[in-house]
């Protein structure tokens, strides 16, 4: 009979490395909830979860690589230092969650749903954020943002403060901002077409204006 299987390996020396190799069958944590996870100075790789739970949970100096996660949730939960390659989160949904000093490369986030949460410090590269069926950011707060490279096509922003940051070459097809601060935004060689804010048309406005000046 062929199972999942998965090894731990206890921290030693102040780093520990957990790896879940998949066979057939469920996930190694499949419709379980999983309060009070603690990860420090840890690596994780092949690990995946589905349909969980994840409450109060940290996850702090931690290496992500190839973790798969599917609908899932996770509520007050905080990562610090943490660092994602190659990985795929498809339906998760955050809550009042905190992130800090967080680096993502060449990875999916597919519908993913963050509300009431913090997020500072954050690095994503490469990284697909499509909002497809329901992929959206309520009343969340973000600092300090370094973003290149990434899509965020069909993707809502509902009350969301952006504090200082840059996006480069993204993705922005079909978004929706709404209620959200974007004082002080500057926006250069960007294509603007079909972008409308308050009901104007962007484009018909700059046209207007570059005519007048």
């Amino acid at each position: 009979m062929r199972y999942v299987g998965f090894a731990l390996l206890l921290l030693v020396a102040g780093v520990g490395v957990l790896v879940a190799q998949t066979g057939q069958g469920q996930p190694p944590y499949y419709q379980q909830e999983l309060s009070g996870w603690g990860f420090l100075s840890c690596t994780l790789r092949q690990f995946r979860l589905a349909a969980c739970v994840v409450v109060e949970s940290l996850l702090d100096n931690t290496l992500l690589r190839r973790v798969t996660a599917r609908d899932c949730r996770a509520e007050n939960c905080e990562a610090r230092n943490l660092r994602v390659y190659t990985s795929r989160l498809e339906g998760l949904q955050a809550d009042r969650c905190e992130l800090a000093d967080l680096e993502v490369h060449n990875s999916e986030w597919r519908d993913l749903y963050v509300r009431n949460c913090e997020l500072r410090d954050v690095r994503l590269e490469r990284v697909d954020v499509y909002g497809g069926l329901g992929g959206r950011c309520d009343w969340s707060t973000w600092r300090s943002l370094r973003f290149y490279q990434n899509d965020f096509t069909s993707f809502a922003f509902d009350g969301t403060d952006f504090g200082s940051g840059r996006f480069q070459s993204g993705e922005f097809r079909d978004v929706v901002f709404d209620n959200c601060d974007f004082s002080n935004v500057r926006i250069d060689r960007c294509d603007v077409s079909g972008l409308y804010i308050d009901g104007i048309p962007v484009e018909k406005a700059l046209n207007e204006y570059r005519r007048r000046h």
